[in-house]
C-alpha cells in the first residue's frame, strides 16, 4: 500500500456516524467504540475485588477539556469502596484536615457517619487520601531494603493505594513498549487508536496468559497477533480456550468506626 493511499484511508477513519451522534458528552465521537470494547472486556474477564483506575495520558496539543469527579458516596451506594489521593484544593473537603500543618510522620483525619475517611499524612510532602474502606490508623511497613533500619509507620489507606498503583505503572510500561501515538489533527482518532492498539492489546495479553498459563513477553505477543491477522485462513480453533468467567458475588465489607458504630 502506498503512503498516499494509507493517509487517505486514515483521514477518513471514523468511529461514529455524525448524523446519528447525540449529545452524550465530549466522548461522543468515540463512544460507540468505547462501549463495544467495554462489553467485550466484560465477556472475557471477571476482575477481582480490587480494581485500580488511573488516568491514561494521551499527548494532545489542542484545546480539549475533560473533567473527572470522584463520588465516594455514590460508589458506596453501589456497594463499591473507594480509595485514592485528593488534591489540596479539592472542593467539599474538610478544611481542618486539608490545611492542618503537620510534621514528618504525623497524620490528621476525619471520618463521617458513612465511614468516608479523609486524611492527610506528612512524608517528604503532604499526602492527602480519601477512603471508604480503611480506618484512619497508622501501620508499620517494611519497605526499607535495610533490615537494620526501623520499620516506618504509614496510614493503612496509603499502603493499600501504593499496592494498587504498582499494577497501573506496570500496565503503562507495557503499552509504552510499542507506542502508536502519532501526529494527528483529530483528537478522537488518536484516542481510539490508543484504545485499540495499546490498551486492548495489553488486556488481551493478560487474558491470554491466564487462559493458557504461558508467560510471554508483550512484544512477542504483539508479533503473534500480527502473524494471526496476516494469515489467509485464521479460522483454526485455538487450543486452551478460556472458560466462561464465573459471576462473582459482591459483598461490601463492614467495619466499625472510632466510636464503635458499624459503617459501610
Amino acid at each position: 500500500m502506498s503512503r498516499n493511499r494509507f493517509e487517505a484511508l486514515l483521514s477518513n477513519l471514523h468511529f461514529a456516524k455524525n448524523e446519528a451522534i447525540e449529545d452524550n458528552g465530549r466522548l461522543r465521537k468515540v463512544l460507540p467504540l468505547v462501549e463495544k470494547l467495554t462489553a467485550t472486556y466484560q465477556k472475557v474477564f471477571s476482575p477481582g475485588a480490587d480494581i485500580v483506575i488511573d488516568e491514561t495520558m494521551v499527548p494532545w496539543r489542542g484545546r480539549l477539556v475533560f473533567r473527572h469527579y470522584e463520588l465516594a458516596q455514590k460508589n458506596l451506594n453501589c456497594k463499591t469502596h473507594v480509595v485514592g489521593t485528593v488534591r489540596y484544593n479539592k472542593n467539599n473537603m474538610p478544611a481542618e484536615v486539608m490545611s492542618h500543618p503537620l510534621k514528618k510522620g504525623e497524620m490528621v483525619a476525619k471520618e463521617d457517619q458513612n465511614g468516608i475517611v479523609v486524611l492527610k499524612w506528612r512524608d517528604v510532602r503532604d499526602v492527602r487520601t480519601l477512603s471508604t474502606k480503611h480506618e484512619p490508623v497508622m501501620v508499620p511497613t517494611t519497605d526499607s531494603k535495610s533490615k537494620a533500619r526501623a520499620s516506618k509507620l504509614k496510614p493503612l489507606a496509603v499502603m493499600a493505594y501504593n499496592i494498587g498503583k504498582s499494577g497501573i505503572d506496570r500496565s503503562d510500561q507495557m503499552v509504552s513498549y510499542a507506542t502508536n501515538i502519532r501526529k494527528s489533527i483529530k483528537w478522537y482518532r488518536k484516542l481510539a487508536l490508543h484504545l485499540l492498539l495499546g490498551t486492548s492489546v495489553v488486556n488481551a495479553h493478560i487474558v491470554f496468559q491466564k487462559a493458557t498459563n504461558i508467560k510471554i513477553h508483550i512484544r512477542t505477543f504483539r508479533e503473534m497477533l500480527v502473524k494471526v491477522w496476516l494469515e489467509e485462513d485464521n479460522s483454526t480453533p485455538v487450543q486452551n480456550k478460556a472458560k466462561k468467567p464465573r459471576k462473582t458475588i459482591h459483598h461490601l465489607e463492614v467495619r466499625n468506626n472510632q466510636q464503635g458504630n458499624p459503617v459501610r
